[in-house]
């Protein structure tokens, strides 16, 4: 897993013509588009990379007071694509 300054600093060398602030700007805008389509519940696929998708689980309450109460907690499901665990293996 990579952090996003990496990221940055990856973009930036490959493309020497963008400043590393212009490059930050762009690499926020895009997490927070993809987390903006996450929170309406659209699905996500970037080719090379996976899928995001957001799904209910259900859940056991973690406070003791409430002992096996269960409730549904959106989570983010995440599938790599087929490029990924072939680097992978």
């Amino acid at each position: 897993m990579t952090t996003r300054q990496k990221l940055i600093d990856r973009l930036h060398q490959t493309y020497p013509e963008l400043s590393p602030q212009d490059i930050y700007e762009l690499v926020l805008k895009c997490f927070d588009n993809i987390g903006e389509e996450l929170s309406k519940g659209n699905r996500i696929e970037v080719r090379g990379f996976g899928a995001l998708d957001v799904t209910k689980r259900k859940v056991v309450s973690p406070f003791k007071h409430a002992t096996k109460t269960m409730y549904e907690r959106k989570v983010v499901q995440y599938k790599m694509s087929k490029n990924i665990l072939e680097e992978i293996n």
